[in-house]
């Protein structure tokens, strides 16, 4: 993935520190990876539903509205209170024109709880919009692990 590791939206801090949603359970779960545009709320760690966020890429090019299945996730525990987050890596293919966008965030389907949320692409410094060339891919690369997060619940 060309931006940074993935930001925790204080929703999901929230769940889990209250273990609305233990560490434990977070695997047991459905989410989605969703595209977002530069002129989006997708930065803002503060929205408590996905659908508060603004800015999605419209249905085009390959790229599905409400976005792309996240499978395989897994929680590991490196340490006590600590999670090492994993999933299997997401690919976009974009499909008879460009997609262009910034911001990729996961999402609980089930709660519309925005997770985590990553610009995809960083110059300078900044999040950059990323264009995807027709017949070219994205990879959110999450099989590495994404998030390292400390809780206090399993």
């Amino acid at each position: 993935m060309a931006g940074e590791k993935f930001k925790t939206f204080n929703q999901l801090i929230v769940k889990t520190w209250d273990a609305t949603i233990p560490m434990n359970q977070l695997q047991s779960r459905s989410y989605k990876l969703a595209l977002f545009t530069g002129g989006s709320n997708a930065a803002d760690l503060t929205v408590a539903l996905f659908s508060s966020l603004t800015g999605e890429v419209a249905a085009q090019n390959g790229y599905t509205a409400g976005g792309i299945a996240v499978s395989g996730l897994n929680v590991t525990s490196p340490a006590p209170g600590q999670y090492l987050i994993r999933a299997t890596d997401v690919q976009i293919q974009a499909v008879g024109g460009n997609l262009t966008f910034r911001h990729a965030v996961i999402y609980d389907t089930v709660t519309g709880v925005p997770c985590f949320t990553s610009p995809v692409n960083i110059v300078s410094g900044a999040a950059a919009d990323l264009v995807i060339t027709a017949n070219n891919y994205y990879i959110a690369q999450l099989s590495t692990g994404f998030m390292m997060y400390a809780a206090n619940n399993t």
